[in-house]
């Protein structure tokens, strides 16, 4: 039976996570056809708020197909991302989007599914859908999300969450990866995988951790930019937990406090963090040995270097250089 994708589009969305939806479930019917189906697995239609024209974030206009209040027909509800360029931007920008958050928080039929990829992972939170579930979002905006969110069990490094009737993916072009779960599950998931290799997608990612970029939180606080600033001058040395407190006054207690208020993460998790930033950047950017990487980030045995990183970014290091050195 043919599935109805109801791609969610309005003022200020992604346009890619409308039309880019559109293409992978347009390649997984060619792709049943040439495997002998007959039947589509899948129509798509751009549903918008009242079923008007909308322009995404980038100027484009969007058509729509039919309005989102009568959707009733969706087998499955995609949330496009939001179009937000800094931390500081997320309140404004969902006060903006108010009526839309009303629609999608009537009742949403559990025998059907949504889906919210990248910043509009927020919508579903703002509209209840995902209180006490586990969901992720995109990465530079995890702690904002949590602050706002208690209710809901982050997995920030995680790609794609799926939680029954809601699904939700990380950030920027996770929403690929969220397609084609979807042609997967409701589908086959060897369609998904040949539709990943029509598509050139590189299918199978399972953490967003390789692609942060640690400039990018754009809302700082100055406890926290003190903290990083030792813990970047201390990286070779091991840097500490009680280092760390002591150079900045406090118990490591306190210390503990203040992290998992402002960042969500624990003194340990927060030196970690760092450590693997800055080894995934001399990975990216460097022709150096994985020996010398790991003994300028406080690891004297490669090996050990070696289990951490791939535990922490859920590659290994050369993994990661192969994807991203162009040194």
């Amino acid at each position: 039976m043919t599935k109805t994708i109801g791609l969610v589009a309005f003022e200020g969305c992604i346009g890619s996570s409308v039309h880019a939806l559109a293409d992978l479930f347009s390649t997984a019917n060619a792709i049943k056809r040439q495997t002998g189906g007959r039947d589509a697995l899948f129509k798509t239609k751009v549903l918008t708020p009242g079923g008007a024209m909308v322009t995404a974030s980038n100027g484009h206009e969007i058509a729509s197909g039919g309005a989102l209040e009568d959707h009733t027909d969706a087998d499955v509800l995609m949330i496009s991302g939001i179009g937000i360029e800094a931390v500081g931007d997320v309140g404004e920008t969902l006060t903006s989007l108010r009526s839309l958050i009303s629609l999608l928080a009537r009742a949403p039929d559990p025998q059907k599914i949504t889906t919210g990829s990248c910043t509009g992972t927020f919508l579903l939170a703002e509209a209840g859908i995902l209180d006490g579930r586990q969901a992720t979002t995109t990465w530079w905006l995890a702690s904002t999300f949590s602050e706002r969110y208690p209710a809901i069990e982050l997995r920030s490094n995680e790609i794609v969450v799926d939680t029954g009737s809601v699904i939700t993916s990380a950030a920027g072009t996770s929403y690929l990866d969220l397609a084609l779960h979807v042609i997967g599950r409701l589908a086959d998931p060897q369609i998904a995988h040949l539709c990943a290799k029509f598509m050139v997608v590189d299918g199978g990612r399972t953490s967003q951790r390789p692609y942060a970029i640690p400039w990018h939180f754009m809302s700082r606080d100055p406890f926290v930019e003190k903290a990083e600033t030792w813990v970047r001058q201390q990286i070779a040395n091991e840097a500490s937990v009680g280092g760390l407190a002591s150079h900045l006054n406090m118990s490591p207690r306190t210390l503990h406090r203040r992290l998992s208020r402002l960042h969500q993460q624990t003194p340990q998790e927060f030196i970690q963090r760092i450590r693997m930033e800055e080894a995934m950047r001399l990975i990216e950017t460097t022709k150096k040995s994985v020996s010398e990487i790991g003994a300028e980030i406080g690891y004297a045995d490669e090996n050990t270097f070696r289990r951490a990183f791939s535990a922490w970014v859920g590659t290994t290091p050369t993994q990661h250089r192969l994807r991203f050195n162009k040194a």
